[in-house]
């Protein structure tokens, strides 16, 4: 109540500045261009590298992936604001909520995607993706069925996990994929 609901804004705002002064502070010489797109060191600048789009879309695998991230994305990002207006329908400080559920959604997934990012090599990936959509199912119907605000907080710590789990997944299987 005392800053108000455009604080989060400013906050949003001074995290985006602070990533953005992170990565000029960068040094150049920090990233390969030729292993970033996949060369190994010895190979001559002659080899053509390129991926064309129809390689890509011919993978059957590759596109199982993109239609459960979308799956997971369409339900994972509609969740929070459907918890907001169920709490301010309820007469609940639905701001003040949802901020509170967002921060401990952070909180929750940071050191979950530096577990799983240990846990990647050793476990599987695919692991990691069925962890993140039973996280995803759980959250919904624990959220589906609890109305009390206090308890709402569990259901943004499953989606810490899930969106850690599936932060660390994704990058991983897609390298994999491709």
């Amino acid at each position: 109540k005392l800053l108000g609901p455009a604080v989060a804004f400013w906050v949003l705002g001074g995290m985006a500045s602070a990533a953005l002064a992170s990565v000029t502070v960068i040094p150049g010489t920090a990233w390969n261009g030729r292993r970033a797109h996949g060369w190994q060191e010895g190979e001559p600048d002659e080899l053509d590298h390129s991926h064309p789009t129809l390689t890509v879309l011919r993978n059957p695998r590759l596109l199982l992936l993109a239609a459960v991230l979308a799956l997971f994305n369409l339900a994972n990002g509609s969740m929070l604001a459907l918890a907001g207006q169920r709490l301010a329908a309820a007469g609940e400080n639905a701001t003040q909520w949802v901020a509170i559920y967002v921060m401990v959604a952070q909180a929750t997934m940071i050191p979950v995607a530096l577990w799983a990012g240990t846990r990647a090599d050793r476990r599987g990936r695919r692991h990691l993706l069925l962890g993140a959509c039973a996280a995803l199912l759980l959250r919904a119907v624990f959220s589906a069925v609890v109305k009390d605000p206090r308890w709402l907080i569990f259901a943004e710590m499953l989606d810490g996990l899930g969106s850690g789990l599936i932060g660390v997944a994704v990058p991983v299987l897609v390298a994999d994929l491709t």
